[in-house]
């Protein structure tokens, strides 16, 4: 942890603060571009929360499209009747969309929270 925060203090001596004077301040925030920076990664962290509601409500449609029609036998025979391939194809379609939006949802959680919090509890 001292290491941390020796490497910190370093990192903050490299910088030159603009002082207690408000105009002053807002005037190095305008010129470095720290604000539009923020927003930016604001907006970054907002499509990603977004992508993943999609990719979770689409995977749990899926899912449970599977468990409702895969597990009545009168819903499967009222829909496909005697046509067994029909069926077979059917829920092959929605078990790889399933497993393809389970592997999208994975793929857009951010997940630099877990590196953040493995680092502080190992």
């Amino acid at each position: 942890m001292e290491n941390e925060d020796d490497e910190l203090e370093a990192i903050l001596r490299t910088f030159e603060f603009p002082g207690e004077d408000p105009d002053a301040i807002r005037a190095f925030l305008a010129q470095s571009g720290f604000t539009d920076r923020v927003m930016e990664r604001v907006a970054e962290a907002h499509d990603h929360l977004r992508k993943a509601i999609i990719w979770a409500v689409f995977s749990c449609i899926n899912l449970i499209l599977l468990g409702i029609l895969g597990t009545d036998h009168y819903i499967t025979g009222f829909y496909f009747g005697v046509e067994e391939t029909l069926a077979q194809f059917f829920f092959l379609f929605l078990g790889i969309s399933a497993i393809g939006g389970i592997f999208g949802l994975i793929l857009t959680v951010d997940t630099a929270w877990f590196t953040r919090w493995a680092n502080r509890h190992i």
